[in-house]
């Protein structure tokens, strides 16, 4: 199983596309059939998802990942998903990885 890429330690603005794109790659690699989001792929970091207090802190981490995703939906590495994800009064919208 490959690590996967730090999405926790950088600033918000060095998150870019690339960063992105190669966590996908590991969740490619790995197998994983998880719904990407921008949650999701923090968790996948070891962060603490389930502390509400951490999650709202993360605004702005969680805004540029997701315009990020929202790229990749364009380029078509990403399917959106119909209906949005909730995650403890959190809605966001979810994406399949693309074959």
């Amino acid at each position: 199983m490959k690590k996967y890429p730090d999405l926790l330690s950088p600033s918000v603005n060095d998150i870019t596309k690339a960063l992105i794109e190669e966590t996908l790659a590991v969740i490619r690699l790995n197998k994983n059939k998880t719904v990407i989001t921008p949650l999701n792929l923090l968790g996948c970091n070891g962060a603490p998802i389930a502390d509400n207090g951490w999650v709202l802190s993360q605004k702005r981490r969680r805004r540029k990942i997701l315009l990020i995703l929202k790229e990749l939906e364009q380029d078509g590495v990403l399917i959106r998903r119909a209906a949005k994800q909730d995650f403890k009064g959190i809605k966001e919208v979810g994406y399949d990885l693309g074959e």
